[in-house]
């Protein structure tokens, strides 16, 4: 498959596969708000809350579903997969690749956590614009490497590409 079919149906799988996250994530949310609609936590709290119950089973969901079938949910939908250099994925390697490509989404979440005051009210600090800098490189730098070289940190890292599944 040439890079930029590579690219495009990467991007593609990725837009998926953050809708089935968002669709998690306002699930989520609904379940919080019936439970707990008048619980009240600290921002520390409330961010450390979110990792456990948003990003860390997110990517542990993702991870799992990639050592065991080389897919997440866009990529089974656009006929891809997740190939090592032998037959099986093991899940350390899955769970790197994901801990690298879920880091620029978290280090944009915690960039909003740290505002001082209420986000998205009150006016970040230099650090938050750092920090979403930050994230923000690290998007650019996935983007380059993927439409470049058709694999991206987080795969070079865990050892790990992504091919066109075989029909």
């Amino acid at each position: 498959m040439d890079r930029i079919g590579v690219f495009l149906r990467r991007a593609a799988a990725y837009a998926i596969d953050y809708v089935v996250i968002a669709l998690y994530a306002v699930l989520l949310a609904l379940v919080t708000i019936t439970i707990a609609p008048d619980v009240q936590l600290a921002k520390s709290q409330a961010y450390w809350l979110s990792v456990a119950t948003l990003t860390g089973p997110v990517v542990l969901v993702f991870s799992g579903l990639e050592a065991r079938f080389g897919v997440s949910p866009g990529k089974a939908l656009l006929v891809l997969r997740i190939q090592g250099t032998g037959g099986d994925i093991p899940l350390s390697r899955a769970l790197v690749r994901n801990v690298g490509k879920f880091l620029p989404w978290e280090l944009a979440h915690i960039g909003i956590w740290t505002v001082p005051g209420q986000p998205f009210v009150d006016p970040p600090t230099g650090l938050n614009w750092a920090i979403w800098a930050m994230s923000g490189g690290l998007v650019l730098v996935q983007i380059l490497l993927v439409s470049v070289t058709g694999a991206g940190l987080h795969d070079r890292l865990a050892g790990l590409r992504v091919v066109r599944r075989s029909a």
